[in-house]
């Protein structure tokens, strides 16, 4: 039986890539964690999130499906989602253990060599080599992503940090300050503002306010 925390897949729910012809990527990946416990992963291919649940209890690497009705269910840090590996039934379940929401259908993704979920590690720089810094670019459609998750409402101050190995065109990963089972990590085109992107900028923006100054 797979549990874990059901309120990480309500942050998880704004990584997902739903309705991406990449079927595997409308699932979250859970696997068993080094230190105990487990990891989910969550990705649209340009932005994944990555959570550490050390209370949770998986055997070997599963990608399941996520029914929109299901996050209602996900809000209470008590509450339980419970995968059966065998009939493949997936559920929230209380405090008390009792049943708030069946998923229907079995929810386990098919998945083979040659198309499975992301390997989070093949995005994921070595965390030796990172080093602080203040991305130049940032995707409007990440900063909608990291709203939504609401990570945010217990500070008074702003509550991120930047790392990269700072190459260009590198992962750079988002860092919440009360949170640090979780980690996002925006992929490369989505990172840096390039160089020739900087010469484009320069090239077709006409208006120069130094010289109307003059």
């Amino acid at each position: 039986m797979i549990q874990f925390k059901a309120s990480y897949l309500k942050q998880l729910k704004h990584f997902i890539g739903f309705g991406d012809i990449r079927y595997y990527l409308r699932g979250v990946h859970i696997e068993p964690y080094s230190e105990g416990g487990a990891i989910l992963v969550a990705t649209d291919g340009h932005c994944m999130m990555v959570v550490i649940d050390k209370d949770a209890i998986v055997t070997e690497p599963k990608t399941f499906y996520v029914n929109q009705d299901l996050f209602k269910h996900c809000s209470s840090d008590e509450n339980k989602c419970l995968i059966n590996e065998e009939t493949q039934r997936l559920e929230i379940v209380g405090v008390a253990g009792n049943e708030l929401f069946i998923q229907p259908g079995k929810c386990f993704v098919e998945e083979n060599e040659k198309i499975k979920f992301p390997d989070f590690r093949k995005v994921i720089p070595d965390f030796e080599l990172l080093k602080p810094i203040m991305p130049s670019y940032v995707s409007a459609n990440i900063l909608d992503k990291l709203n939504k998750v609401n990570l945010m409402k217990r500070a008074k101050t702003f509550p991120i940090r930047f790392w990269s190995n700072e190459e260009i065109g590198t992962t750079i990963i988002i860092q919440f300050e009360f949170y640090p089972e979780i980690l996002v990590a925006m992929m490369p085109c989505r990172g840096y503002d390039h160089v020739q992107s900087m010469e484009k900028l320069k090239k077709n923006f006409k208006f120069n306010p130094a010289k109307n100054n003059e």
